[in-house]
């Protein structure tokens, strides 16, 4: 081969190389539009079902003043504190059921004693620790105010006050 044909068969080897240069370029041009208006696309998509969601809870009819929607933070904020409270008591009942000392004791005045066995005491003796108490007396009253919250929270199958009841 000379040197003519060396120089042309560069040339064109080189113009190759630049033509697929190119195409990569352009495809990866085109790739990166494709996607971008899939994403354009995948957004108007969604801001359509937003709207038509917006609009279906438009036509739905407004909660009476006294239910409560069970899909506020205010449910599951409730909803979590008595899943914690029924824990607590899963394994504070039990305990207190099998070891009384623990909720009880009696005192007796006349000797200053204190007995373990709290059946053999007088009633008026008996003492319970305050704390304890307290504690198991808020929990009761907390139980008592989910009782009545269930009256009164709008679940699926439940929307009118008249289907809760």
């Amino acid at each position: 081969m000379d040197e003519e044909a060396k120089r042309k068969h560069i040339k064109n080897l080189w113009n190759k190389a630049r033509r697929y240069n190119n195409k990569l370029r352009f495809q990866a041009r085109l790739q990166k539009m494709t996607e971008s208006n899939l994403k354009e696309m995948m957004i108007d998509d969604l801001n359509e079902e937003q709207e038509e969601e917006g609009t279906q809870q438009d036509t739905q009819p407004k909660l009476k003043w006294y239910l409560i929607d069970t899909d506020r933070t205010f449910c599951f904020v409730w909803n979590f504190m008595i899943t914690i409270l029924t824990i607590y008591s899963l394994f504070v009942v039990p305990y207190i059921v099998v070891f009384p000392i623990v909720y009880e004791w009696c005192e007796t005045d006349a000797e200053g004693t204190i007995s373990v066995d709290v059946s053999s005491c007088p009633v008026e003796s008996i003492k319970k620790q305050e704390t304890l108490f307290r504690l198991e007396l808020a929990l009761d009253i907390i139980y008592f105010i989910e009782i009545l919250l269930n009256f009164v929270k709008k679940t699926r199958a439940h929307k009118e006050l008249k289907a809760i009841a």
